[in-house]
């Protein structure tokens, strides 16, 4: 069965994005409100329950690809509205402004977040504040080639990378048009096979360059397209067969010790299949979701940029007057997952007040005439 799309909006990409935000999540609550794994076995004071507990920490470390995730969906639901038989055409002066009020402001006020915490915790515990020059680069998102990310929001950096993917898409959309699928898959793969290369001899900065991801985006694009044009079969059996291998590389690479960069067209490769496979057999499957999880996937959803915004500053303020307060970090591993599950609730307030006007406000500015065209994705 083929699949095309509609204005409604696709269970598969909402329940993928928030799996992807509220895993990074847990990948870096334990940094600020966790003794970790390998403390928590040596030590003799952790009871036979926290040792339990434990156990559940286990994927966690593998959850920061959720990133990965992230640029996938990115380049799907953006290109969408563009790439199909009957797609709007794509004119600069929306898309820019579309793009721009989508991630700027938010992001601005994530620096301000984390600028308040930190003069928090310089004023009650003496902590040092990043540097006003590092401010600076994260307010011009040029840190990733300069100063590199806050020390109290690193997650940021893939801010940056996520604009850079945004101007790199007329570029993919003038290849579509014109060249074809095979064009854009040729050359967004040799452009980030040569990022890969030049980060292996020593051009690290490229780690956090959009060229590094780029191919993955372009995924994205390229199954829109065919999702657009109704010709968007299931994944075959091997492919299926492929990513469950990918998968399975990555975590013992990663538990080897290899660096994330290299592993991260692996990790790509089965989140394409899961995106896919999900978005193909959504009439199959989603009817037997019960109610309750639908409607937290889709709180969960909305608001996973902003959870995705500013969870690390609210840890690092969370974890510093726990550890202050109790002598160290929580030992039981549920003590995080709580404050993980908090922080949705503080994220979706931040969504109402801050990203979901920024939304109206780009819609309003946005002077083009509306044009019949995909939005977001669903199965009919």
């Amino acid at each position: 069965m083929t699949t095309k799309a509609s204005k409604a909006e696709s269970a598969t990409i909402v329940y993928l994005r928030g799996i992807a935000a509220f895993g990074v999540v847990l990948y870096h609550v334990r940094e600020d409100l966790w003794v970790g794994w390998n403390a928590l076995r040596g030590s003799s004071s952790a009871s036979a329950f926290d040792k339990a507990v434990a156990w559940l920490s286990i994927p966690t470390p593998f959850l920061g690809s959720g990133v990965i995730l992230f640029f996938l969906l990115s380049g799907f639901c953006i290109s969408l509205p563009y790439v199909g038989n009957n797609a709007r055409k794509l004119n600069l002066e929306e898309y820019a402004i579309r793009r721009f009020f989508r991630i700027y402001p938010p992001y601005l006020i994530a620096i301000i977040v984390t600028l308040i915490i930190e003069f928090i915790l310089l004023k009650v515990y003496a902590l040092p504040v990043a540097p006003y020059t590092s401010y600076l680069a994260n307010v011009f998102m040029v840190q990733n080639y300069t100063t590199g990310a806050l020390t109290s929001n690193g997650a940021l950096w893939t801010l940056p990378v996520e604009l850079e993917l945004y101007i790199a898409f007329p570029v993919v959309f003038y290849l579509l048009k014109n060249w074809g699928n095979k064009a854009l898959i040729i050359i967004t793969g040799i452009v980030s096979l040569i990022a890969l290369c030049l980060f292996i001899s020593g051009q690290f900065w490229l780690g956090s360059d959009f060229a590094m991801y780029w191919v993955v985006w372009c995924a994205g694009v390229l199954l829109a397209r065919e999702y657009a044009n109704g010709t968007l079969g299931k994944p075959s059996g091997w492919l299926l067969i492929t990513a469950v291998v990918a998968i399975g590389l990555a975590v013992v690479l990663q538990v080897r010790g290899v660096p994330s960069p290299y592993l991260e067209l692996l990790f790509g490769f089965f989140y394409l299949m899961l995106l896919w496979l999900g978005i193909s057999t959504e009439h199959q499957w989603n009817k037997y979701i019960p109610g309750g999880i639908v409607k937290a996937m889709n709180v969960l959803g909305t608001c996973s940029f902003s959870l995705y915004l500013i969870h690390k500053p609210v840890f690092r303020l969370i974890g510093i007057v726990w550890s202050n307060y109790f002598g160290g970090k929580p030992v039981n591993f549920l003590i995080p997952v709580g404050f993980s599950i908090l922080m949705v609730f503080i994220a979706w307030g931040f969504y109402l007040l801050i990203e979901a006007p920024t939304h109206a406000l780009a819609k309003k500015l946005s002077r083009t005439k509306k044009q019949p065209a995909v939005i977001v994705p669903v199965n009919e």
